[in-house]
């Protein structure tokens, strides 16, 4: 399939799946059961990733504010980065590796397995059963794991601080003067709208698996690949609205 069918496949599954989401039954154990797999076992790794990325990227901030001696803006810089940028988008990306390979390949499994044909004969939508409640958790997981992210990021950004001699009072000092509520409501809504995509990009690519077990690889491939892509294309979409509206 061609890249842009692709893009049209992705965009009219998006679409159905609304519609089923809003359709009764709402299976709430599912989704309970995909936010414990999407955002509890996701917090090692993510905590790995925003304490160290905290740390790196305080770092540089230091080497450069020092050279004009205005260390005290290294705190606010570095966590404005994160509330606008980095929190959401390594987080979506960190997701779509660990989570959304995972929903491909499981779906892609049922798909040759004709277990998805097995709902449906039963009367069951395959899309509202097994895709729904993986969007939905993940559209919830992905703010609260914003604010994980940023929370450790903060506390990377200090220990890599203390290494120069700034103290944590110095580095959080003007946090709250550059971090404002708006930026935390940018954050909060890349980070539903990336967890979405991630949940309707690899639920697709899982339901349009066909042929042998070596199709369940590709497509779940193509699914962080394509996810990968739609996250910056959003990223770009929604800073855009944020900045012609503020």
């Amino acid at each position: 399939m061609g890249i842009i069918s692709n893009f049209l496949g992705i965009i009219l599954f998006s679409l159905q799946s609304f519609r089923e989401t809003l359709k009764p039954p709402f299976r709430f154990s599912l989704v309970f059961k995909e936010i414990e797999f999407s955002g509890v076992r996701s917090l090692p790794i993510i905590a790995i990733t925003s304490v160290f990325l905290g740390m790196v990227f305080t770092l540089h901030s230091i080497r450069a504010f020092s050279a004009v001696g205005m260390e005290s803006l290294v705190g606010p810089s570095v966590m404005l980065s994160f509330a606008r940028e980095l929190a959401s988008g390594f987080a979506g990306l960190i997701i779509t590796g660990r989570v959304g390979a995972a929903y491909c390949s499981q779906i892609g499994t049922m798909k040759i397995t004709e277990q998805l044909d097995a709902l449906y004969i039963m009367g069951i939508s395959p899309i509202q059963y097994v895709a729904v409640p993986k969007i939905v958790a993940l559209a919830i997981v992905m703010p609260l794991i914003y604010f994980f992210f940023m929370f450790l990021g903060m506390i990377g950004g200090m220990i890599s601080a203390s290494f120069y001699s700034i103290e944590p009072f110095l580095f959080l000092k003007d946090v709250h003067g550059w971090v404002e509520i708006e930026d935390l409501v940018l954050g909060v809504v890349k980070s539903s709208a990336f967890g979405m995509t991630i949940g309707f990009t690899s639920c697709y690519f899982g339901f349009i698996t066909a042929g042998s077990t070596e199709a369940v690889g590709q497509r779940t491939t193509e699914s962080i690949v394509y996810s990968m892509i739609i996250i910056f294309i959003v990223n770009y979409v929604i800073s855009s609205l944020f900045y012609l509206i503020k």
